[in-house]
């Protein structure tokens, strides 16, 4: 039975994953952000190899929760990144600030690196972890995500069947099985990132009345659909494109 998805149980279990949660916010925001790390960097660093090691302990579930809280932090670093470079422009930096850069520096990441060992010891003794309680919009999620396939059709005529076809075949499907009150909970999303070689429409799905989003690929599996974990480096939040749900439905044939 497929595990149910709910983000508002605060418990020890919890707190892990938002540690884990900053571990990869961390890592987004050095490759993304101060852009000190590269993709090939990225493949062989300790602490994303410790990091997948430990996602892969988890329900697929909570792997989307680990990803969706790491998109805020992210999105959060950025901003205070960009207020500390405008200081900096106006500030001379001294040799000595620049070795104490250095030091922070060097701390974080050790830091890092114990916490994804403790981590990875926590996620070990948690293997007969109990399944959450479904909530109100988690329960249509990989039932509307198994139909998928089955429905699939070139939804715009373009002669193709590609992401849009999958995206707007899944907010289809959506519309057509939860309540009414619940339809806006479901909304197709466009990543363009030139730079970085994506442009691609995906589902974002949040509970009523909620804010936050869970962010699902409609061409995965119950295996795997997390945006963040099927994209990888490629995916950058910042560059998601959001309400475009009416446009792209207006386009079907």
């Amino acid at each position: 039975m497929a595990r149910d998805i709910n983000f508002n149980v605060v418990n020890d279990y919890d707190k892990n994953l938002s540690a884990l949660a900053y571990v990869k916010a961390k890592c987004l925001f050095n490759l993304h952000g101060r852009n000190t790390c590269s993709p090939a960097q990225c493949e062989m660093c300790d602490v994303q190899q410790g990091f997948d090691s430990c996602m892969g302990e988890l329900p697929v579930c909570d792997r989307l929760r680990v990803m969706t809280q790491a998109d805020d932090i992210f999105a959060s670093m950025q901003q205070r990144h960009m207020y500390y470079t405008r200081w900096r422009k106006a500030t001379p930096v001294t040799a000595i600030e620049r070795a104490a850069f250095g030091i922070k520096m060097f701390v974080g990441m050790l830091a890092m690196l114990m916490g994804v060992v403790l981590l990875i010891m926590a996620f070990a003794k948690m293997s007969a972890y109990n399944t959450l309680k479904p909530t109100t919009v988690s329960k249509y999620i990989l039932p509307v995500l198994d139909n998928v396939e089955g429905n699939l059709r070139d939804t715009n005529g373009d002669g193709l069947v590609n992401c849009i076809d999958y995206a707007i075949v899944y907010k289809e499907l959506w519309d057509s099985t939860v309540p009414q009150e619940l339809q806006d909970c479901c909304e197709i999303v466009r990543n363009y990132n030139k730079a970085g070689g994506m442009n691609h429409l995906f589902i974002r799905v949040r509970e009523d009345g909620e804010q936050k989003w869970l962010f699902l690929e409609p061409q995965g599996d119950r295996a795997s659909y997390a945006i963040p974990d099927i994209w990888r480096w490629k995916y950058d939040p910042q560059y998601n494109l959001y309400g475009e749900t009416s446009w792209w439905l207006a386009r079907r044939k």
